[in-house]
């Protein structure tokens, strides 16, 4: 201080070390369609509405300690923009290596139950898929998509198969069972009301993550009424609603109590502005031929990329509570 005093002196500062972070931005080809995470204002969008995923990534792309959790009708762990990302169980010998199913009661998480038309969710095990790579598509590697907690890792738990039904206690064990090996846990379905659900949700918050509870995200439902779907609205989960690349809450997108925030999703009055995200690799299968689709949307979008943000920040800091996670995401 006394020699930034000197008239001689323009400034002086101590010489200290200081960490410069290096931002380097993802090289997924598909990145500049994902505008959920990056909102340019193409195709008459509103720029800036989307995650601040640039912003995100400069903190942290997620860490691989850092488990999510789908529970879905299975996910594609062989898709090369997943693979890498999938959990792997660091108990040797687990049968369940690579996740469960619970629908077929084994322990390939794979999807299987496919009939035409491929493309119809109802009938054909493609819904998890998309939303993993929303959640965690591997970032960085020149290829497709990039998920929002691109370095974190995917526990794939398959509890539909087709349109077969689904009874209630598999459903609950399935999220016990996430409750032992995962910190988030992504929904992106509803069902009748339950008490063994309603239970297994309690007890995945109280005693997951060594006490400090999982993240419970589960989609609102798409039938633009005023009451969140079951279990959205269960007092310990996340409910997660939809936005538009407006920044407008969607057509479709349900609300009322148990609603906590939204995130970019697609919507029916701008048709161009779907969600890009991982397709099942299997030939002809899916809703596209590829690898990827450009229209997947709904708040069964919303909620993996919810879930996935809240990766970011466990990532960060892992001691934070459930609690404090909701309330950083809600302010």
């Amino acid at each position: 201080n006394r020699l930034n005093e000197r008239p001689e002196v323009e400034h002086a500062a101590p010489n200290f070390l200081s960490e410069h972070r290096k931002y380097v931005q993802p090289d997924d080809p598909l990145l500049s369609h994902q505008w959920h995470l990056n909102n340019a204002g193409r195709n008459g969008a509103t720029a800036g509405e989307d995650v601040k995923a640039f912003a995100a990534w400069d903190i942290t792309r997620g860490e691989r300690k850092v488990v999510i959790a789908l529970v879905d009708d299975g996910v594609d762990i062989d898709h090369p923009d997943l693979h890498a990302n999938i959990w792997v169980n660091p108990k040797p010998g687990a049968p369940d290596r690579n996740g469960r199913d619970f629908f077929d009661n084994n322990f390939d998480p794979r999807p299987r139950y496919f009939k035409k038309p491929f493309d119809n969710v109802i009938t054909n095990d493609i819904h998890g898929t998309a939303c993993a790579g929303v959640a965690a598509a591997v970032g960085n590697n020149q290829a497709g998509v990039v998920g929002i907690a691109y370095a974190c890792a995917i526990l794939p738990v398959k509890v539909f198969g087709g349109a077969g039904l689904f009874p209630n206690d598999r459903m609950a064990n399935a999220i016990r069972y996430v409750g032992q090996h995962a910190d988030i846990i992504s929904i992106s379905w509803g069902a009748p009301r339950n008490p063994d659900v309603e239970s297994a949700i309690y007890d995945v918050v109280k005693t997951g993550r060594r006490g400090k509870g999982c993240l419970v995200f589960v989609a609102g439902g798409n039938e633009h009424s005023p009451r969140m779907g079951f279990p959205s609205n269960h007092p310990a989960a996340m409910g997660v609603g939809a936005s538009n690349d407006r920044g407008e809450f969607t057509k479709y997108s349900n609300w009322g109590k148990g609603l906590e925030f939204v995130t970019p999703s697609d919507d029916p009055r701008r048709r161009r502005q779907g969600i890009s995200t991982t397709d099942v690799s299997k030939r002809n299968r899916g809703f596209t031929k590829g690898l990827y689709t450009n229209n997947f949307g709904g708040t069964s979008s919303a909620t993996p990329l919810a879930a996935g943000i809240a990766a970011l920040v466990l990532s960060v800091d892992p001691t934070l509570s459930w609690k404090q996670v909701r309330s950083i995401l809600r302010s």
